[in-house]
């Protein structure tokens, strides 16, 4: 089971559906599909559940019933699905330029997201190969100890005194 949230242009859907043509598993989409991206999952054969106007409990247990979250966004301001992912223990394939890359670190599969070649790599890298799928997992663990909320109460805190100084 792939978990991928937003459906707007910028969280590359198009891509990611088209990744996973004959790739044997269940895309669990959070945002509401237009037409177009229900054609292009028809056109994929790509087994899927549409969600949306879910709560965050909702949410968060459709990050538990995943097997992998695939943020493979075009841009973004934060990317905090990468964390809430790692947070669960999931592993995450995300883009490889900032701000992805620089929130999930060396604890996520860092891909070209205008590559499918390189997503659909990437994802059956994360599937079929046990070891790599856990060491993310670990590194995801540790990865989100850097967003705790004492960890950032200090960053703030340095960055005030340096700014008195």
């Amino acid at each position: 089971v792939i978990l991928h949230l937003g459906t707007k242009a910028n969280k590359n859907l198009p891509n990611l559906i088209t990744s996973l043509t004959g790739i044997k598993c269940k895309l669990m989409v959070i945002g509401r599909l237009n037409p177009e991206l229900i054609q292009l999952l028809a056109d994929n054969q790509i087994n899927y559940t549409n969600l949306f106007n879910l709560s965050l409990l909702e949410i968060y247990n459709n990050y538990v019933q995943a097997d992998l979250v695939a943020f493979v966004s075009l841009s973004e301001g934060f990317g905090m699905p990468i964390i809430e992912s790692q947070a669960v223990g999931r592993a995450v394939i995300t883009s490889n330029f900032d701000p992805m890359l620089s929130v999930a670190g060396t604890a996520a599969c860092l891909v070209d997201p205008y590559s499918v070649a390189e997503i659909r790599l990437g994802i059956l890298k994360i599937i079929n190969d046990a070891k790599y799928r856990e060491q993310l997992i670990a590194a995801g663990f540790e990865n989100v100890q850097r967003y705790s909320p004492q960890n950032t109460a200090e960053q703030y805190s340095k960055l005030y005194l340096s700014i008195l100084e």
